[in-house]
């Protein structure tokens, strides 16, 4: 933790916890940074612990005879409060906390892969959505089938829990034009990678599976006439 500067209402065996708290966790110490906030249940300044990558914060105050807290995360939501008559309550709720960090770092963004952060933001965006061949369908269906047997072989994903997804994308491919069955081919894929909790491999799969139907939404040239 860098910069500690004038902590506020804080003894130093405190601080030692606090440490020791990150550490256990398995969060690096030097992600954190203490800095000076206007406290907002009183006219005083506090102190607040930062993590520098994510901007998270855990906010250290006291009033009258009560250890006051304010986070972000919280289990499930953006910002949480914390009143407790003891330091010791108040550095479990730190350590909760710290894992609500974690996870908020660690978990992939999926939406950040369709909004243009991921692989498959380079799908080309000037396609027409004019229906598929049946060649083109052919394709669809042989590629469904081996993105399938990929997620069954190298995941071990049942087949039922995939079966929808899979059907679902060949039987599109009958009737919605290119483009829309290229979103409804992203939101499979990431639907497959959430319930079966594949998060980890999320690009790999997206890159294995865009590989099969990549030429779909290619521009060819067209060659001049001959002559």
């Amino acid at each position: 933790m860098s910069e500690i500067v004038n902590l506020i209402n804080m003894f130093k065996w405190q601080r030692d916890e606090l440490f020791a708290s990150v550490n256990n966790a398995g969060i690096n110490p030097n992600e954190f940074k203490w800095l000076h906030k206007k406290s907002r249940f009183r006219d005083a300044d506090v102190m607040s612990l930062v993590h520098t990558k994510t901007a998270f914060y855990y906010t250290f105050d006291n009033y009258k005879d009560q250890f006051l807290s304010l986070y972000s995360p919280a289990n499930d939501q953006v910002e949480g409060i914390l009143s407790t008559n003891s330091f010791n309550s108040q550095l479990s709720r730190f350590k909760e906390w710290l894992t609500w960090v974690k996870r908020e770092e660690e978990a992939p963004d999926y939406w950040g892969s369709l909004s243009g952060e991921g692989l498959l933001s380079e799908l080309p965006k000037n396609s027409e959505n004019t229906l598929f061949s049946k060649d083109e369908r052919k394709l669809i269906k042989n590629a469904v089938k081996q993105i399938s047997e990929h997620l069954v072989t190298e995941y071990g994903v049942k087949l039922e829990r995939i079966e929808t997804q899979i059907v679902s994308l060949v039987e599109s491919s009958t009737r919605l034009g290119r483009k829309d069955w290229k979103n409804h081919f992203v939101a499979a894929i990431v639907g497959i990678i959430v319930n079966n909790q594949l998060g980890p491999a999320a690009q790999e799969i997206f890159a294995f599976a865009w590989s099969f139907v990549m030429t779909l939404f290619t521009e060819i040239p067209k060659l001049p006439p001959a002559g």
